[in-house]
């Protein structure tokens, strides 16, 4: 799947199911081309190697991060936060 066809086709909702179990604070439409589902299938991966390789173990993150120009949910929070303490301190509000 291209980056363009995962960004118009992926749900959040379904990103944030697939990464059940890892941490991350990445989630958001900016990062949709980096979903799971954008990749391919580890059991086509595995028949491709299956002659030449043995897999004896396959591995799975607990952690996850990936660089976007948007903001987290928790980014945006504070950001919001400081915002309205600003406001607040020069009497704005």
């Amino acid at each position: 799947m291209s980056r363009t066809v995962a960004k118009n086709t992926l749900s959040l909702e379904e990103f944030t199911n697939t990464m059940a179990g890892i941490w991350t604070s990445c989630i958001n439409k900016g990062t949709l081309d980096e979903a799971p589902m954008a990749y391919k299938e580890y059991g086509k991966i595995e028949a491709y190697l299956e002659p030449s390789v043995e897999i004896v173990k396959r591995v799975r993150p607990l952690y996850n991060f990936k660089a976007t120009e948007e903001k987290s949910w928790r980014e945006k929070k504070m950001a919001d936060k400081e915002r309205k303490l600003a406001k607040a301190n020069a009497g704005i509000l």
